[in-house]
């Protein structure tokens, strides 16, 4: 389910670590089934969903830092000669999906930044409770 673009722009706007969420395809959403199809949606998984947005956009330096792994500045999928350093990569890194799956209670985002991976991006995963379970560039 694609979330309120106009709500996610009022929690995210000004921070310049998320993209657009007037951009298509919509990357905010709530997953719920495998096969890509929706069920009907229990309006406290939707209230969860804002609460963990906030969380992010609120503590982002800290998440994109601790999915972040030097190495990734050594990836193919790099343009060094755009970006000079794994730390300025790090810093330069903006969340380009957010993704609740109450199914399995984690939150799934993609950090990447077009300018010096275009078409590849760090996989990221949390559990409800933001402690990382996952991040591997693709």
């Amino acid at each position: 389910m694609d979330m309120d673009a106009d709500k996610v722009w009022k929690i995210v706007g000004y921070n310049k670590r998320f993209i657009n969420p007037f951009i298509e395809p919509c990357s905010y959403y709530i997953w719920l089934d495998e096969h890509g199809k929706y069920e009907s949606i229990d309006e406290s998984v939707i209230e969860l969903y804002w609460e963990k947005l906030k969380y992010i956009s609120q503590n982002i330096e800290f998440l994109v830092q601790q999915a972040f792994k030097p190495v990734y500045y050594e990836s193919y999928a790099v343009n060094r000669k755009v970006v000079l350093s794994s730390d300025a990569m790090c810093q330069q890194l903006l969340v380009e999906s957010f993704v609740l799956a109450p199914q399995y209670k984690t939150i799934g985002s993609c950090l990447s930044n077009s300018n010096f991976m275009p078409g590849h991006f760090i996989d990221c995963q949390w559990d409800y409770e933001w402690n990382l379970m996952y991040s591997d560039i693709c």
